[in-house]
């Protein structure tokens, strides 16, 4: 997944991300590299757009019972980093069908409806305007 990205991905961020190989896998350096926390945390891994990635974002998203896009991204950056993530996983998740489910408008109930010509309002006897014709 990363092999045809990696060098494009390096000269595009080279001014502001640091990134390391590990095992031909690209990285990124954080500034709690003297943390305790575990080597993910602390490293990484840099995921390029790719159907996988879909398939990840999507099990995330369910295993976390359809939370939204910012929840979903803060439990996949404690393992990986997705160039322009918060974009990327707005897109994945509105193909969520439950969630489009929850989430859409509800349909405007029909105009009211017109009110009632004169003729129709005053008062007349039972039968006396039917316009049925007999002969």
């Amino acid at each position: 997944m990363q092999s045809e990205w990696t060098s494009e991905i390096c000269e595009k961020y080279k001014d502001t991300i640091q990134f390391f190989e590990e095992n031909s896998i690209l990285k990124v350096q954080t500034r709690l590299i003297l943390s305790q926390d575990p080597e993910d945390f602390t490293h990484p891994t840099v995921l390029p757009y790719h159907p996988l990635l879909e398939r990840l974002v999507l099990y995330t998203h369910k295993y976390l019972m359809h939370a939204g896009v910012l929840m979903t991204l803060a439990q996949l950056r404690e393992k990986f980093w997705i160039p322009k993530g918060q974009r990327v996983v707005r897109a994945i998740l509105r193909q969520c069908i439950k969630c489009k489910r929850l989430t859409t408008s509800k349909v405007n109930p029909d105009p009211a409806p017109a009110p009632l010509p004169p003729d129709k309002i005053h008062g007349v006897a039972t039968f006396q305007i039917t316009g049925q014709p007999f002969k």
